[in-house]
């Protein structure tokens, strides 16, 4: 639950929804009356609320290999740059950019929807974050910085990937620099 006893709802967006949309103002990054710029949103990210601990996590591994490709691309590509930290980051309820070639990707969904949203819930509650949220690489590390050690035993329950390790080992790293 989200302060004020909001719950997460998926929201779900077409899959022609304009990236160029302007986030409620006031967002975490912007102060409230500042007019985005639009190489401010050009190269903004967009995550499922799963995918946040995901990206912590990303070995190189993925469903195939273009989404693998995909994944590299944006995690080693850009999170995992110097300037990284600085990545806005916008929340959203359905397919994200870690989606977009996920084979098992159907329009703005997933065939395993029901437990995508469980996912994503269950992150969203523990990283206190909703779709329309716009945060930094650098202020999601702090948030999963901030995560009980063992959190993904109960958030990442239903994950194929729970039971490699990675998510975990990344997390104690990210914990142990702190």
């Amino acid at each position: 639950m989200r302060a004020g006893g909001e719950t997460f709802r998926p929201v779900f967006y077409s899959d022609t929804r304009d990236k160029r949309a302007l986030p409620p103002s006031g967002c975490a990054i912007h102060p409230p009356g500042y007019l985005l710029k639009s190489e401010d949103i050009a190269d903004r990210l967009t995550y499922r609320p799963h995918h946040f601990l995901c990206s912590l996590g990303f070995e190189g591994k993925g469903y195939s290999d273009r989404f693998t490709a995909n994944m590299t691309e944006i995690v080693e590509g850009r999170l995992r740059q110097p300037e990284g930290a600085a990545v806005e980051i916008e929340v959203v309820g359905a397919a994200d950019d870690i989606c977009d070639p996920c084979p098992s990707r159907r329009g703005s969904g997933c065939t395993a929807q029901a437990k995508i949203d469980r996912l994503d819930a269950a992150h969203a509650a523990a990283l206190d974050i909703a779709p329309g949220d716009v945060l930094t690489w650098g202020k999601a590390l702090e948030r999963m910085a901030a995560l009980p050690a063992d959190v993904h035993q109960t958030i990442c329950a239903e994950c194929q990937w729970l039971s490699a390790g990675m998510c975990a080992a990344a997390l104690a790293r990210l914990q142990d620099k702190e």
